[in-house]
């Protein structure tokens, strides 16, 4: 038997939904759908992107006892005589998954980030794998509340939490998408139930990230109302396969999570972002001078940790990360305008960012 024979014994839908989770167009008839399978992948590549009931009823078909996912796809591909090439496809996700968890580390600061996420994928991972081997699994929506101020990673760390689920086969896409209110709220009756589903529809097999949430909240009348309503019954009916991300100042988020009746117990993951110290913060300085071939010097690490002390006792809402790259790019400012203005500078002047700059 030839791979093509394999793949005719799944539906039109399996066959859009493969090309579909490797980056490629799902148009076409059916043997259309099977010529652009075999001619962009191969059938390993192919059969892991099914779900385990779907190569559970391959095997079935042909009479192959079911062994796992993985064992019944290395079966089916000796069946057509295909390398399984599962090391392979092995390596390439865990080099993948190791590159985006690195990733994350080098993040400045966030501990207690870090450590949520990592419990919130190992527990998905390990549910999923006891779902492809056929065993019971407990079905617990991925939906997360993030709260903390403004430029402490939230976003940064939504989009990382969105490559690590696709990564580990446990959303179909790996999309990310960002919104605020006033991407889902329309003006008219009628206008956000429609704007937010076909939002939602978009986002599926992916992370939707919410930003300042709360604002939905609105006055009495307020459309946002519908559209948190449409929300909540999207996180239930697509809960296996998009993740739904809500983030904004803490206090405010208390109060949208309690405004309506089941919203607060669609979230399973709560993770707060605390504030960076003025430490991590000139390390965050450091990181982006680096990134960008520039050098601080030592005097200005100092002044730079006086500086964002003084931020921060100045004002109720730090803006952290925010402050600490407007800031380096106010030195990168200053210091063109410094060198411009000497008569001549060498290519060390050209690197160091000194405390003038600042």
């Amino acid at each position: 038997m030839v791979s093509f024979e394999l793949l005719e014994q799944l539906h039109k839908s399996d066959l859009q939904f493969i090309l579909r989770a490797n980056g490629f167009t799902g148009t076409g008839n059916k043997h259309e759908l099977i010529d652009r399978v075999l001619s962009s992948l191969s059938l390993s590549q192919a059969l892991n992107s099914l779900t385990f009931t779907d190569v559970k009823t391959l095997c079935s078909f042909f009479n192959i006892r079911y062994q796992g996912k993985q064992a019944s796809i290395t079966a089916l591909c000796n069946l057509c005589g295909a390398s399984s090439d599962t090391n392979k496809v092995a390596d390439f996700v865990h080099d993948e998954i190791s590159s985006i968890k690195n990733e994350l580390n080098d993040i400045v600061g966030l501990a207690g980030v870090k450590g949520k996420i990592k419990e919130l994928i190992a527990f998905s991972a390990i549910q999923q794998k006891r779902k492809n081997l056929g065993l019971e699994s407990v079905s617990v929506g991925r939906h997360i509340v993030f709260t903390g101020n403004p430029g402490t990673g939230k976003t940064t760390v939504a989009g990382i939490i969105g490559r690590l689920f696709k990564a580990y086969g446990l959303v179909s896409q790996g999309g990310f998408r960002e919104v605020k209110r006033s991407d889902l709220v329309g003006e008219y009756i009628g206008e956000s139930e429609k704007t937010t589903s076909k939002i939602l529809e978009e986002a599926k097999g992916g992370v939707l990230f919410i930003d300042e949430a709360y604002a939905l909240a609105g006055e009495k009348n307020d459309f946002g109302k519908v559209v948190i309503e449409t929300l909540m019954v999207a996180m239930e009916k697509y809960r296996d396969d998009i993740v739904i991300i809500v983030a904004g100042y803490k206090d405010e988020m208390e109060q949208f999570l309690n405004m309506n009746p089941g919203l607060k117990s669609r979230f399973n993951f709560f993770i707060e972002f605390d504030d960076y110290n003025d430490e991590e913060l000139v390390r965050i300085v450091k990181v982006m001078a680096e990134k960008n071939d520039y050098l601080i010097e030592k005097e200005l690490e100092i002044a730079l940790l006086d500086k964002f002390s003084n931020c921060r006792n100045s004002t109720d809402k730090f803006a952290n990360g925010r402050l600490a790259r407007n800031l380096f790019e106010s030195m990168l400012l200053k210091q063109a305008i410094r060198l411009s203005e000497t008569e001549s500078y060498d290519d060390a002047m050209l690197q160091l960012l000194t405390t003038a700059d600042l």
